[in-house]
C-alpha cells in the first residue's frame, strides 16, 4: 500500500512536469513527489521504467474490472473503462505525452506495441472474441483506445462520452472480426496417410 501511494505521487509529479514542458527530471520528480532520490531510484532508473510501472498499474485496474463482469463485450468495455478511469487524473499530462510520442516514429511504434500487448491481455481475459484473427483485433483495439484517450481529455469524471465511444467501437470491431473470419478459407481436414504395404 505504501509503495502504491508513493508511485501515485511519482506519476502525478511526472505528468505535471510534462504539462509544464519539462522532460524526465528525476530530481524534480522526487522533490514534487515528496520522496528522496534514493527511494525514487529503487523504483525508477529511467523514463521507460516509470512508464512501464504506470502501464502495469493501469493494466491491473483493467484486469480486476474484467474479472467482475460477464465474459465478452461487457467485460471488455468494463476493462477499458477501468483503465481509462485510472488514467483520468493524469489526462492533461497524457495529452502532452501522446503529442511527444507522435512526433517520434520509433517511440510511437514502441508505445503502440506495448499498448497492443496490454489490450491483448485484457481482451483475452475478457474473452472478447478474436475469431482466429487476434492480430487484427488487437490493432483495432489500439486505434480505438487512442481515440478514447483523446476523448478522455474533454470528458467528465463519469467518462460518459468516452464510454459511449468505446461501446460503439467494440461493437464495430466485433462486426469486422466476424467479417474477416467469414472471408477466410476453411481449412481442409488432413487426409490420413495410406499405410505402406511394404
Amino acid at each position: 500500500m505504501a509503495r502504491a501511494k508513493r508511485l501515485d505521487r511519482i506519476f502525478a509529479a511526472y505528468f505535471e512536469l510534462l504539462e509544464e514542458g519539462h522532460g524526465f527530471r528525476p530530481a524534480w520528480i522526487a522533490e514534487r513527489a515528496d520522496v528522496t532520490s534514493a527511494n525514487l531510484r529503487k523504483d525508477i532508473v529511467c523514463e521507460k521504467d516509470l512508464l512501464m510501472l504506470f502501464r502495469d498499474q493501469l493494466d491491473e485496474a483493467a484486469l480486476n474490472a474484467v474479472a467482475e463482469e460477464e465474459a465478452g463485450h461487457a467485460a471488455m468495455l468494463e476493462g477499458l473503462c477501468a483503465r481509462l478511469e485510472a488514467s483520468y487524473p493524469y489526462r492533461s499530462g497524457l495529452k502532452v505525452l501522446r503529442r511527444k510520442t507522435l512526433s517520434n516514429p520509433l517511440m510511437a511504434m514502441c508505445k503502440a506495441g506495448s499498448l497492443a500487448q496490454s489490450l491483448g491481455w485484457i481482451a483475452d481475459a475478457a474473452k472478447f472474441e478474436a475469431h482466429d484473427c487476434r492480430a487484427t483485433r488487437d490493432l483495432q483495439l489500439v486505434a480505438l483506445y487512442d481515440r478514447a484517450l483523446q476523448k478522455l481529455v474533454h470528458d467528465d469524471e463519469n467518462l460518459t462520452k468516452t464510454m459511449a465511444l468505446l461501446d460503439q467501437g467494440l461493437m464495430a470491431i466485433t462486426k469486422r472480426q466476424e467479417s474477416l473470419a467469414a472471408m477466410r478459407p476453411k481449412r481442409r481436414p488432413r487426409q490420413k496417410a495410406e499405410p505402406n504395404p511394404a
